[in-house]
Parts: structure tokens; C-alpha cells; sequence
């Protein structure tokens, strides 16, 4: 994973997908099914980049 520092606080799907090396598809998945939390602009999705650390956190819990 990138180093999230040099991201703006609020994140684009593309940013996420980039930080996070996976798809937009995939990240845009993530923010439908509410397993990340987002906020929806029109058709844009904008992730916090707290709330991506949350998620990411709480993913590494569960595994283990």
C-alpha cells in the first residue's frame, strides 16, 4: 500500500483505487455495499481518508 500522506483527506475513487492498488470498479463496489464509508456527490463517491484507515483496519481484524 501507498503511503496515504500524500492523498487529500477526501479521496476520490480514483485516489482510493491507486492508495489501495485496485480497481475503481472494485472501490466503487466497496462504497455500494457500505463496507466503506462515503459520501455521494451526484455520481461522484468522495472516502475520507480516515474512514479509508478505518476500513483498512478493521479488514486486517478480520483476517487474523
Amino acid at each position: 500500500m501507498n503511503n496515504l500522506d500524500k492523498y487529500p483527506d477526501l479521496m476520490s475513487v480514483n485516489d482510493v483505487a491507486e492508495a489501495l492498488n485496485i480497481s475503481r470498479p472494485f472501490v466503487r463496489q466497496l462504497c455500494l455495499t457500505n463496507q466503506i464509508k462515503h459520501l455521494r456527490i451526484g455520481w461522484l463517491y468522495k472516502i475520507e481518508k480516515v474512514d479509508l484507515i478505518d476500513f483498512l483496519q478493521k479488514s486486517k481484524n478480520r483476517e487474523g
